[in-house]
């Protein structure tokens, strides 16, 4: 849609990998091969024996840093194209790797998305104050993360105040997802209540319905500079 529409053609978009449910649905139904195959088709063919090339070598290799890149390659030829703000890593990937205490594949996640695709890269967490204290301790500095928070503390991990802290030091750039806490909080409380934290100037939130826009999006426009 937006690549056949004039009116769409400066719209930015911000990339979410990979897009877990597929994943997971369908390499078992498929098998990762055949996943992998199926994404490659939207590639022209020099992109196709690229990937390929690259993929076989890191297969035969078992080198996981290079696999990682094959990932990234084959899910973002969906954007191709397109102009694109940032690609983030889904949560899902992102606090696994935090769990493992394996930083490594976040770096090369990052290396990857704004040395060869040349966006910044994101990081979604359910754990902001996590994330900021295993990245923090390797040297890590103005980088994009996006979590939850909100008045009530719904989805904020280990808990809003802990959270708060995270956001509100410098050194990370921050984007506030489920700002209305699953619908339990109207937009004039919700971004009240986010415009006063320091750090805090973008939001992501769902809107489905054109009042529901126009409200939200007057709300966030007020409180959020």
């Amino acid at each position: 849609i937006i690549r056949n529409n004039k009116e769409l053609s400066d719209m930015t978009i911000y990339p979410l990998l990979p897009y877990i449910r597929k994943f997971v649905q369908k390499s078992n139904e498929k098998g990762m091969l055949n996943l992998a195959l199926e994404i490659m088709n939207k590639a022209t063919l020099s992109q196709k024996l690229s990937i390929m090339l690259e993929g076989g070598k890191s297969i035969l290799k078992k080198d996981i840093s290079q696999m990682i890149k094959l990932a990234i390659d084959v899910e973002s030829l969906t954007f191709k194209g397109l102009n694109i703000g940032a690609i983030f890593l889904h949560d899902a990937l992102t606090d696994l790797a935090l769990g493992l205490d394996l930083i490594s594949p976040l770096e090369t996640f990052r290396n990857h998305i704004e040395k060869k695709i040349g966006v910044s890269a994101g990081f979604i967490t359910k754990n902001v104050h996590n994330f900021r204290n295993k990245v923090d301790a390797k040297g890590w500095n103005d980088y994009l993360v996006m979590a939850s928070v909100n008045a009530s503390g719904f989805f904020v991990n280990p808990s809003l105040e802990v959270a708060l802290k995270a956001i509100e030091s410098p050194g990370m750039n921050f984007i506030a997802m489920s700002t209305l806490a699953g619908g339990a909080l109207n937009p004039e409380m919700a971004y009240q209540f986010l415009g006063e934290k320091k750090n805090i100037k973008s939001v992501v939130v769902g809107m489905s319905k054109k009042e529901h826009i126009l409200e939200t999006v007057n709300m966030i426009n007020k409180f959020i500079n």
